[in-house]
């Protein structure tokens, strides 16, 4: 009697083994992730520019944020792909002169995480290497009546590498507080015959939560 059951529904018995095995294999292995946070990215060389001119500004301290997904290689190893948004300003002004400009940098981001604690632990502090590639854009505007300079509005593409460190803390099931402390190494672009560096730190805060 049984083995009659088995045969004639063994389709959907294997339909439903393999479906729970998925799902419970998959538990813990897809996150998505969204942060904010503040960056210090003094972009160098042009910010010494800038301090040559009268009533020169540059936010070198700034806001940026992020949205992702994450996958478990392992109980301890993790994969993301993210994309990130700074936006950064800087002008000055001296008589009848001035200019200021606008800095976005977007970075699509592909990381690399290594957890230090199991799965079932609460706090799970981590180490990582991130490598990005930055699309970024300089609008610049004049203050006087003269035509504006074709520099000021530039676009360019880098690449860069990010060591960060950091921790997740299980809030309740399946969301938990996410913070990272990382820099980004880029290289140089050239914008008003100047070398200006992207590089500089960033804290980030958010919420990670799995949905798989």
């Amino acid at each position: 009697m049984l083995s009659e059951i088995l045969s004639r529904h063994k389709y959907y018995i294997v339909v439903f083994i393999l479906f729970t095995s998925v799902q419970m294999s998959g538990q813990s292995k897809i996150y998505l992730f969204g942060m904010g946070g503040i960056n210090y990215i003094p972009m160098k060389n042009f910010s010494h520019f800038l301090h040559q001119l009268s009533n020169e500004k540059i936010d070198e301290v700034g806001f940026n944020g992020s949205f992702g997904i994450k996958y478990f290689l392992s109980e301890n190893q993790s994969i993301s792909l993210s994309a990130e948004v700074i936006n950064k300003n800087a002008s000055y002004s001296g008589g009848f002169s001035g200019a200021i400009w606008n800095f976005k940098v977007i970075p699509i981001v592909v990381g690399y995480q290594y957890l230090f604690s199991d799965a079932q632990s609460s706090f799970r502090p981590f180490v990582g290497l991130n490598a990005s590639y930055s699309f970024i854009e300089i609008r610049g505007k004049n203050y006087t009546d003269n035509p504006p300079d074709p520099n000021d509005f530039v676009k360019k593409n880098i690449i860069g590498i990010e060591p960060n460190i950091g921790f997740s803390y299980r809030i309740v099931e399946r969301y938990y507080l996410l913070t990272e402390l990382k820099y980004r190494a880029v290289s140089d672009i050239v914008f008003w015959n100047k070398d200006v560096n992207f590089s500089g730190l960033i804290w980030n805060v958010g919420v990670q939560i799995n949905i798989l």
